[in-house]
C-alpha cells in the first residue's frame, strides 16, 4: 500500500513540462519516457494481482487493460 501511495503522489507531483523525460531504468535496456511509467505500474498491479491465486484471474481484467495487453 505504501508503494502504492508513494507513486501516486510522485505522479500528482511530477511538472507538465517532466513527463516527456527519459528514463533508463536498467543500463543497455530500451529506455522510455516517464509518461511510460503509469501504464507500466498499471499492468504490473493487474498481472500480479491475477498472479496472487486470491480469487482474482485475467478474466477479471477491465477489457480495455485485456486490449491492451493483447496488444
Amino acid at each position: 500500500m505504501a508503494s502504492t501511495e508513494l507513486f501516486d503522489r510522485e505522479v500528482s507531483d511530477l511538472p507538465d513540462d517532466k513527463w516527456e523525460t527519459v528514463i533508463e531504468r536498467t543500463p543497455g535496456n530500451p529506455a522510455f519516457s516517464a509518461r511510460s511509467t503509469v501504464l507500466m505500474r498499471v499492468r504490473e498491479v493487474e498481472i500480479h494481482h491475477a498472479d496472487l491465486g486470491a480469487g482474482y484471474t485475467a478474466a477479471d481484467w477491465p477489457p480495455a487493460f485485456s486490449t491492451l495487453v493483447l496488444d
